[in-house]
């Protein structure tokens, strides 16, 4: 069946819609589009779509991406434009295209995701200030971290989670942190935890909790630090 994967974005007014509920928009946009969607067997037959990963509450996104079944060939212009016509307030359409059966599904080709989070600085602190708190966090060794869940506790080297210096600005009395993340079955953490970690580790003059995350990429990063993006020829191939 012909595979259709999508990049959209999860814009403002949707910043607090759950990933079910969001989930549940789409399916009601591809609804509208009379694209002819195609779903599975059985007594519960639901519609072939995949996402890459499950945003938090609180979390946009741009890009986030979807693989969607056809029953038959549609243009892809034709797709893309009956979609985009379909598309609650909140949501955009950005690129889409055709992909091979045989390209990896979005959730085991992504290892990588990028984030900016913004907050409000609880006191005077410059940007000498700012760059003296991520240089000692990019060349710490180590940086342990208690990650708490309702199921267990486990102890994380954050230093094995991001694969990159974070970066960071000042503007208006707010911080912007921009990190990139792993996403692993080993082990992750959420932006709010690096937030977390900066204000209570390394001095950074913020609230835990009190930042709104965007997610600006996702990839599948290699071991030369090349970015594969879903839509780019080389996320067609077998991992």
């Amino acid at each position: 069946m012909p595979r259709l994967r999508l990049s959209i974005a999860k814009d403002e007014p949707l910043r607090f819609l759950g990933h079910l509920d969001f989930m549940r928009s789409m399916e009601r946009a591809l609804r509208r589009s009379d694209l002819p969607i195609a779903y599975s067997e059985g007594f519960h037959a639901h519609m072939k779509v995949s996402y890459d990963s499950a945003l938090a509450v609180g979390v946009t996104a741009d890009p986030l991406y979807m693989d969607v079944e056809l029953s038959e060939d549609v243009p892809d212009e034709d797709a893309a434009r009956a979609l985009a016509a379909a598309l609650a307030p909140g949501v955009r359409l950005t690129a889409g295209a055709y992909i091979e059966q045989r390209a990896p599904k979005l959730m085991a080709l992504i290892n990588y995701e990028q984030y900016r989070v913004t907050g409000p600085l609880t006191a005077a602190f410059t940007d000498a200030q700012l760059q003296d708190v991520l240089t000692r966090f990019n060349t710490a060794t180590t940086i342990p971290y208690t990650k708490v869940t309702p199921k267990k506790t486990r102890q994380l080297d954050v230093r094995n989670i991001v694969p990159e210096p974070l970066s960071g600005r000042i503007e208006d009395d707010f911080v912007t942190i921009t990190v990139g993340l792993w996403r692993t079955l080993a082990g992750s953490i959420k932006p709010t935890e690096l937030w977390e970690i900066l204000a209570n580790d390394f001095a950074l003059p913020v609230a835990a909790g009190q930042c709104l995350v965007s997610r600006v990429k996702v990839a599948r990063r290699t071991e030369d630090g090349t970015y594969i993006l879903p839509l780019d020829a080389a996320a067609q191939e077998k991992l």
